[in-house]
């Protein structure tokens, strides 16, 4: 999440899943959990973003990262993004 299109420092996403652990991963995300185990099927997830941080946002990017062999297979599906 963010208000251009250039990475930012800090925390501004959210990881939802993966096993790669280094100090970009704490960086630059908040661990949704519980992560998501590959193969467990469609899963819900609920996030309270105002929880973590505040202010505009312009721009959401969904990221699959697989350094190891490329391979990663991610559908996102029923997104719904909402103010209360």
């Amino acid at each position: 999440m963010d208000n251009d299109t250039q990475p930012t420092v800090g925390r501004r996403a959210f990881r939802f899943g993966g096993s790669q652990v280094n100090a970009d991963n704490d960086q630059w995300s908040w661990k949704i959990t519980p992560l998501y185990v590959s193969g467990s099927g469609a899963v819900t997830y609920v996030v309270p973003i105002g929880s973590f941080f505040t202010g505009p946002i312009s721009w959401i990017g969904f990221i699959g990262d697989d350094d190891a062999n490329a391979s990663t297979n991610i559908t996102f599906s029923d997104i719904r993004i909402y103010q209360e």
